[in-house]
């Protein structure tokens, strides 16, 4: 391990986390921290075992830093693209994103899950979630959990005030971030969690401190 974050190694080559190399390319650190686990649990779970599936995760992770200083790779929260590449919707899906974002944004602090947005718009799942993804390339939308999201302009708001209290408090817990958001408590740990994984916060028993560089 180094600090928190796994260090992999295989036989053909030493494999080591972006902090052991130099000219980390921006946001590749925090994607790493991010996606590392989910990776080695999903090759695992499609049925690679032990260093298997370290040695495949060290190999995607590996092309992806390439592509990312040869390419131009931009990291839109949960979602990967060339800097290059532009999500452009059109007809009846640019309408239908427009609906998708101004529900969000109405929301504010209180989204609905994927599924009840579904039914407030009356649209289709698979079309709701395309909508999602492409909404989330665009930057318009942030995905905090696998059926929650966030209109953009309310996450920013809802990272700077959990900044804000951090910068004057050392930790702070579910509780008193729902105060701060006046959200729900599930929503309020479905961010702090979203935090934790991005890197800006480590979960300390019951409380979330500042993620030390």
């Amino acid at each position: 391990m180094i600090g928190d974050l796994p260090v992999v190694e295989n036989k053909a080559s030493a494999r080591v986390t972006p902090r052991r190399r130099a000219g980390v390319p921006p946001g590749f650190d925090e994607f790493f921290r991010s996606a590392y686990h989910a990776f080695l649990g999903t090759a695992i779970f499609v049925g690679a075992r032990g260093q298997e599936a370290e040695d495949a995760v060290a190999a995607a992770m590996e092309e992806v830093w390439r592509r990312w200083g040869e390419a131009g790779v931009v990291r839109e929260d949960s979602a990967l693209r060339l800097s290059s590449h532009q999500v452009r919707l059109i007809g009846a899906d640019s309408a239908v994103a427009d609906q998708i974002a101004a529900e969000l944004a109405r929301a504010g602090f209180h989204p609905p899950e994927v599924d009840q947005l579904g039914r407030t718009l009356e649209l289709p799942a698979g079309q709701l979630k395309s909508v999602l993804g492409a909404l989330e390339m665009q930057g318009r939308v942030v995905k905090v959990a696998a059926e929650l999201y966030f209109d953009r302009t309310h996450f920013e708001d809802a990272r700077g005030r959990l900044l804000g209290y951090l910068a004057d408090h050392a930790e702070i817990n579910a509780a008193a971030y729902r105060d701060l958001l006046a959200a729900s408590r599930k929503i309020s740990i479905s961010l702090l969690d979203y935090f934790d994984h991005a890197g800006v916060t480590t979960r300390v028993g019951d409380a979330r401190r500042l993620r030390k560089a």
